[in-house]
C-alpha cells in the first residue's frame, strides 16, 4: 500500500484528504512496527508541529472505517494499527511486546481446506500467537 492509494479511497469518497491526513498517513506507511494511535501521534508530530491528538485519533478511526488500516489488539490494551495488505500474515507477540509478523503457506493451506470442509471461503483471518523466550 502507498500514499496514492490513501489518496484515491479519499477522492472516491468525496473527503479531502488534507496535509495532516497525508503526515498521519505516512508516518503508518514508514512504520515498521504496529503503533498505537499515541505513537502515531508522536512520530505525525515531529512532521507537522500543527496536527493534534484529536485530529490523530478521528484520522485513524476514519482510515479504519474506508478499509485502509486495520486495527489490532494484541492484549495489551492498547489498539494497534497496520497498513491493510493483500497478503494475509499472522503475529506471534512476545511477552517483551516485540511482535513479529509470518507467513506460512503450509498453514495457510490447511486452513482453506478446514473452512472448505464447510463450504466456506476464507476472506480474512487473523491469528496471533503469544509466546514468551525460553
Amino acid at each position: 500500500m502507498n500514499i496514492l492509494e490513501f489518496e484515491k479511497k479519499f477522492h472516491q469518497k468525496g473527503l479531502s484528504f488534507t496535509s495532516q491526513r497525508r503526515h498521519i498517513a505516512e508516518v503508518i506507511l514508514d512504520s515498521e512496527d504496529h503503533p498505537d494511535t499515541d505513537t502515531i501521534f508522536f512520530r505525525a508530530k515531529k512532521i507537522d508541529s500543527t496536527v493534534s491528538i484529536a485530529t490523530v485519533y478521528r484520522t485513524v478511526s476514519l482510515f479504519t472505517e474506508l478499509g485502509l488500516l486495520a486495527k489490532r489488539d494484541f492484549n495489551d490494551k492498547k489498539s494497534r494499527y497496520e497498513t491493510k495488505g493483500e497478503e494475509d500474515h499472522a503475529h506471534i507477540i512476545l511477552d517483551t511486546g516485540e511482535i513479529i509478523e509470518f507467513k506460512n503457506i503450509e498453514l495457510e493451506e490447511k486452513l482453506q481446506k478446514i473452512i472448505k470442509s464447510y463450504g466456506l471461503n476464507l476472506e480474512d483471518y487473523k491469528l496471533e500467537l503469544y509466546c514468551t523466550k525460553k
